[in-house]
């Protein structure tokens, strides 16, 4: 299902900046906090983008490796390093 916002509406995009204050204000915790982190660490060491995304679709995630979430496949979150966040609640959050 990717990252959720408290609502349980799933966070489109992502930044270093959208993960940290998602973080900081205790929107993130436990497992996510270390997932956020495995994200972050692949990002530094090389990756241009991570997904989070439910691993139990596995029809969504075939999608997703193939041709990206532009293709549709299912609820997914991308995280980079450093491109505008897309998210209005965590825009408000991060300003």
């Amino acid at each position: 299902a990717g990252v959720l916002e408290r609502d349980g509406s799933t966070i489109a995009e992502m930044t270093f900046r959208d993960v940290d204050a998602l973080i900081g204000t205790g929107g993130a915790t436990a497992g996510m906090v270390a997932k956020l982190g495995a994200c972050r660490s692949a990002i530094e060491n090389g990756a241009h983008e991570v997904f989070v995304a439910d691993g139990k679709d596995l029809a969504g995630l075939a999608v997703l490796a193939r041709h990206g979430r532009a293709a549709g496949a299912g609820k997914s979150t991308r995280i980079t390093k450093g491109m505008p966040s897309t998210s209005r609640q965590l825009r408000r959050k991060v300003s």
